[in-house]
């Protein structure tokens, strides 16, 4: 899977989680469980950013993405725990506060990785 695909993969899951947010039940199915979330290294990107952080650990740009993409995923299932358990406004406000922007600093710190990769 390439950079673009592991982009497009957490587009489509914050996709679902904004849906779900307002009240798209619907969408609950194509979420990860909680346990699944707050795991990082479960899906394609975490995969690969555990599997080369060994030899890209004091690549700076490489250290952003993992980071920001641990964060991604603990903001995604904080925002899911407070509206399971009622909170909507805080998970409505994790979800524009954190998931959002954070998500844009991924995509941001993944290409700019990947142009690395490619010069």
């Amino acid at each position: 899977m390439g950079f673009v695909d592991m982009v497009n993969e957490h587009v489509v899951l914050k996709q679902h989680l904004d849906a779900y947010l307002h009240g798209g039940q619907e969408h609950a199915r194509h979420l990860p469980s909680l346990d699944e979330l707050r795991h990082d290294d479960h899906c394609a990107l975490g995969q690969w950013l555990y599997e080369n952080l060994d030899v890209r650990q004091d690549d700076p740009n490489f250290l952003n993405v993992l980071h920001l993409h641990a964060e991604f995923h603990g903001a995604m299932a904080d925002a899911i725990e407070c509206f399971t358990a009622g909170d909507h406004s805080s998970a409505l406000a994790l979800f524009e506060e954190t998931v959002a922007p954070v998500a844009v600093k991924v995509t941001r710190a993944l290409a700019k990785l990947s142009l690395k990769e490619a010069a």
